[in-house]
């Protein structure tokens, strides 16, 4: 018996990354997600949960630089990051499924 580890379409990890309030060093994470060299296919998902101060752009900017690696979802009112996992993995493809580090998404309501 064989074991496939990609899903269908060959995405193998699925990362949400709840977003609130975090412009002041969201950008060094998605640098380093954006940069790195992964062994398998894999998505990030970012869900801004009605983010003010820069966060939502800076989120904007990587989903269009980096379109093959980076999706947004941009939440229509602040919910909490519980919300916001959930969004995220309504739309995750991957055969796994991992959230950013309680870092990423801290101050929500």
């Amino acid at each position: 018996m064989t074991t496939t580890f990609v899903s269908d379409n060959g995405i193998m990890v699925s990362m949400v990354v709840p977003v609130f309030n975090v412009a002041s060093y969201i950008e060094e994470g998605l640098g380093s997600i954006a940069n790195r060299d992964f062994k398998h296919a894999y998505e990030v998902i970012l869900v801004d949960d009605c983010s003010t101060g820069g966060s939502l752009e800076i989120c904007r900017r990587y989903a269009n630089s980096y379109p093959d690696k980076f999706s947004l979802i941009e939440s229509k009112k602040n919910a909490g990051v519980s919300v916001a996992k959930n969004l995220g993995l309504e739309q995750a493809r991957g055969r796994y499924l991992m959230y950013a580090p309680t870092p990423l998404n801290t101050g929500s309501t």
